[in-house]
């Protein structure tokens, strides 16, 4: 069968082994004692630069993945020629062939790597310690550029049964330091590292004296051993959303100088390139700073809050920090900058980020304490409003929950349902229906007063939806953020479930609104508290 990869392009007019005479190949594969079958895991080439001393002995390991598993992983590494390890790598991306032609006993039967994806085209791919946009970075020193060869269908590390995938992947994050759980897509991945040719690292920073508007960049290279840089070539530009434009270009004559910026730009990023390697380093976009604006929260006091035992958890008490209302900071003149560019990079990096995720999708699993903290963290970012919607709110919740809100500038309302109040049993009472609901009620009535009495609650209003509440779901709002919540709040960690924030709260925001402002779809507490006692339904 035709196989366009085998006509890919070569790299080899891209790949610089100048300077490198050496590589060090890395394999990790797992082996079936049964079918006598290998698959591979992952692979690595990297090379290196001949000023680097050699190494008497490189790691290996073998573990096997459970007792009653028929599989093993292995990890060897060894060090190759340059020219030997780039042309097993260049058979690995055309025919999907990994076998290691180092190692001494020979592996019997190695399964080519089927559904390749290769970058071939990989000069413009440059990475200086960007582990968020490739995981695998975060262990290299130097600057580098990359090769990434990955496969599109996973078939082959699905034969592992889960409890061996997961001790597989437990075996990587411990030998390697690579985490696969969260980026499965690397499993069955090889690459090619070339270090920084010519340079050893690049370093920049921003200048701007304080009595004038004169703007530069400081750049400080430094050549590797033997190597100069009459052939370098630095490239500043003023990187906009609508594209780039070129401010100044200049041959270095010094490893450290002085590039100014002649004109008032917002951002900038930086090239450093060779006459004949290309672009070996692009860094960017920095920002001259114009002005910062803070907002500090002054810390004045604190709550000590009493938490009754919860399935889970036992009794406690939290120690809330008190601030006062945020102070806006100024240092420096003029408008925040607006940049497009700025949010859309900041968004980039959250959403490559492990953490980002974390705080868009939480999934709890019975935790408890986990996922109490996790709610009181999001109610503890509300500076001047936050709404609780949760047909089942009631008295027990209001002090595990709204303390929280510790800015004393923040609107607190929470937003429950006639008809849920209904439906929770209270212990030692045997009421039903509207009297069951009256009970609660003055519960909530009672607990809130109490709490801010007693200062541990900001001001707070709560509103009944009526009859069939209008609102089903759960949602907690923040300054413009909601979060959607998988379960009540009385019961939420006690089983697995899950708490999203929305990626556009706006129109959730304007339904909770619709129904807190319309008296037809909700009711004040106390207005609630009076028809009940005048014998309403």
């Amino acid at each position: 069968m035709h196989d366009p990869r085998t006509e890919i392009e070569s790299t080899s007019t891209t790949v610089s082994l100048v300077g490198c005479s050496r590589a060090v190949v890395s394999l990790t594969w797992v082996f079936n004692r049964t079918t006598k079958s290998s698959y591979l895991v992952h692979a690595q080439v990297n090379l290196v630069p001949d000023e680097v001393p050699r190494v008497d002995r490189y790691p290996t390991w073998d573990q096997r993945l459970g007792r009653d598993s028929e599989w093993t992983v292995y990890f060897e590494s060894w060090e190759a020629t340059a020219q030997s390890a780039y042309s097993w790598y260049e058979a690995l991306v055309a025919q999907g062939t990994w076998a290691p032609p180092w190692r001494q006993s020979p592996l019997s039967s190695a399964i080519a790597l089927e559904a390749r994806l290769n970058e071939p085209k990989w000069p413009g791919v440059v990475t200086i310690h960007k582990p968020a946009a490739l995981p695998i970075l975060g262990a290299l020193e130097a600057a580098t550029r990359g090769n990434h060869l990955l496969t599109e269908d996973g078939s082959q590390i699905d034969l592992l049964r889960q409890d061996e995938r997961s001790k597989l992947i437990g075996s990587l994050q411990q030998q390697l330091g690579i985490a696969f759980g969260p980026i499965p897509e690397l499993l069955q991945s090889a690459h090619f590292f070339e270090p920084l040719p010519v340079l050893r690292s690049v370093s920049t920073r921003l200048d701007a004296p304080d009595d004038g508007p004169d703007r530069a960049v400081l750049i400080d290279l430094v050549p590797r051993r033997g190597s100069r840089i009459e052939k370098l070539i630095v490239e500043i530009f003023e990187e906009r959303s609508t594209g780039n434009r070129l401010l100044c270009r200049t041959q270095p004559r010094a490893p450290f100088s002085r590039m100014q910026v002649r004109e008032d730009v917002e951002q900038i990023a930086i090239k450093v390139m060779h006459e004949e390697l290309g672009l070996l380093v692009e860094e960017g976009p920095y920002s001259f700073l114009r002005s910062i604006h803070i907002e500090m929260n002054l810390i004045s006091g604190e709550r000590r809050v009493p938490l009754p035992a919860r399935k889970g958890r036992p009794s406690t008490t939290r120690r809330i920090p008190v601030g006062e209302s945020d102070r806006p900071i100024v240092v420096g003149g003029g408008d925040v900058v607006n940049s497009a560019a700025q949010v859309l990079q900041t968004v980039q990096h959250r959403l490559a980020s492990g953490a980002g995720a974390r705080e868009r999708q939480m999934w709890f699993r019975g935790d408890v304490m986990e996922a109490e903290k996790a709610i009181q963290n999001i109610l503890a970012t509300a500076k001047r409003s936050a709404l609780v919607v949760d047909p089942y709110f009631s008295a027990d919740d209001v002090k595990m929950w709204l303390p929280s809100i510790t800015s004393q500038a923040a609107e607190v309302r929470v937003l429950t349902s006639s008809k849920g109040l209904q439906q929770i049993a209270i212990t030692g009472e045997s009421a039903k229906g509207t009297a069951l609901e009256a009970l609660h009620l003055e519960r909530l009535r009672s607990e809130i007063v109490t709490s801010q009495r007693d200062r541990l609650l900001n001001p707070t209003t709560l509103r009944l939806m009526r009859g069939k509440p209008a609102i089903h779901d759960r949602f907690i709002l923040a300054d413009g953020r909601a979060w959607l919540l998988g379960s009540s709040l009385n019961e939420f960690g006690s089983r697995g479930t899950m708490l999203v924030a929305l990626p556009a709260p706006g129109e959730v925001s304007a339904e909770i609104e619709s129904v807190w402002k319309n008296p037809d779809a909700s009711v004040g507490l106390m207005e609630r508290i009076q028809e009940l006692a005048g014998g309403g339904k």
